[in-house]
C-alpha cells in the first residue's frame, strides 16, 4: 500500500496543486490554497515512506511510527485548509461558483472524520474506517476539481 499507493498518489496530488495554482488567477489566497494541497500531497507521500507502527498505536512509537504520525496529521490538516481556502477562491470566481459550496461542504467533512479519528484513537474502534473517509472525501474533491479544470482545458476556456 505505501509504495503502490500512497506514494504514487501523494505526487500525483502534489502536482495537481501545483497545476492549480499555474490554472487559475494568482492571489494570495488561491496560492495559499494550491501550496496547502501541494503540501497535502508530499504528506500523503511521506505517510508512506514512513510506515506506521503494528496496530498504529498512539503511544510508544518508533522513529518511522512518529514520522508517520506527524506527517500524516499535517497533511491531513493541510489538505482540509487548502479545501476550504479553494471553496473561498471558487466563490469569487463566476464560472467556478457552482464548486464553492461542494468544496465548503468537503472540507467540513474531512474535518469531521478527521476529529472522529482522534476521537477514537484510544478506543481503535472504526479509526481507520475515519481516516480512510477523511483522505477519501479530499481526493473525491482533487478528482471532481480536476475532472472540472480538465474539461473546462478541453474547451479553451481559461479560469479566469
Amino acid at each position: 500500500m505505501n509504495l503502490l499507493g500512497f506514494i504514487p498518489t501523494g505526487l500525483l496530488i502534489a502536482a495537481f496543486g501545483a497545476s492549480l495554482a499555474r490554472r487559475f488567477p494568482r492571489t494570495s489566497l488561491s496560492l495559499a490554497a494550491a501550496i496547502l494541497l501541494v503540501v497535502y500531497g508530499l504528506g500523503i507521500t511521506g505517510a508512506g515512506l514512513y510506515s506506521c507502527d503494528p496496530g498504529c498505536p498512539s503511544q510508544h512509537l518508533s522513529f518511522d511510527g512518529m514520522m508517520h504520525r506527524v506527517v500524516s496529521i499535517s497533511a491531513f490538516l493541510a489538505g482540509i485548509l487548502g479545501i476550504a481556502l479553494w471553496a473561498r477562491c471558487f466563490r469569487s470566481l463566476a464560472a467556478w461558483r457552482s464548486l464553492s459550496r461542494y468544496s465548503a461542504v468537503s472540507s467540513a467533512m474531512a474535518l469531521v472524520f478527521l476529529l472522529l479519528v482522534g476521537a477514537s484513537e484510544q478506543s481503535r474502534v472504526f479509526t481507520g474506517v475515519w481516516q480512510r473517509l477523511s483522505m477519501m472525501t479530499m481526493d473525491l474533491w482533487c478528482a471532481i476539481v480536476g475532472l472540472r479544470v480538465f474539461r473546462s482545458a478541453a474547451g479553451g476556456v481559461r479560469t479566469a
